[in-house]
C-alpha cells in the first residue's frame, strides 16, 4: 500500500503541463481506437472477412513503422517545420484526390478549404 502512496504522490507533484500531456495522449489514443473500430465496421459492411480486416489492420500499423523509422533517422537534427508544411499539403491533396467523384463531400471540403486559406 506505501508503494501505491509513493507512486501517486509522485504523480500529483509533476506540473500540470504534463498532466495535461497525460490527458491529452488518453483522449488521442481513445479516438485512434475509435477510427479502428469505425473502419472495423464499414470494412465488414463491405463484405471483407475478419481475417481480411485484421490482416488490413495490421499491416497498416506495420506500413506506420516502416516509413516512421527512416524518416525518423532522417530528420533528426534538422528544422521540422518545412516537414510539417510538406506533410499538410500532401496529405490535403491526397484527400482530395481520393474524393474526385463525391461532388457534395468537394462543394462542402471546397469551402471549408476557402475559409482556411481565408479565399
Amino acid at each position: 500500500m506505501n508503494l501505491l502512496k509513493k507512486i501517486y504522490s509522485d504523480y500529483f507533484r509533476l506540473p500540470q503541463n504534463i498532466h495535461f500531456l497525460i490527458l491529452l495522449e488518453l483522449s488521442l489514443s481513445l479516438i485512434h481506437v475509435a477510427f479502428i473500430l469505425v473502419l472495423n465496421i464499414l470494412l465488414r459492411n463491405q463484405g471483407f472477412s475478419d481475417p481480411v480486416i485484421a490482416s488490413f489492420n495490421s499491416l497498416r500499423f506495420i506500413s506506420a513503422l516502416a516509413f516512421a523509422l527512416p524518416l525518423g533517422i532522417y530528420i533528426r537534427g534538422k528544422r521540422l517545420k518545412p516537414f510539417f508544411i510538406i506533410f499538410i499539403f500532401l496529405i490535403l491533396f491526397t484527400f482530395t484526390g481520393s474524393h474526385k467523384n463525391d461532388s457534395k463531400f468537394e462543394s462542402s471540403f471546397g469551402i471549408s478549404i476557402k475559409r482556411f486559406f481565408l479565399i
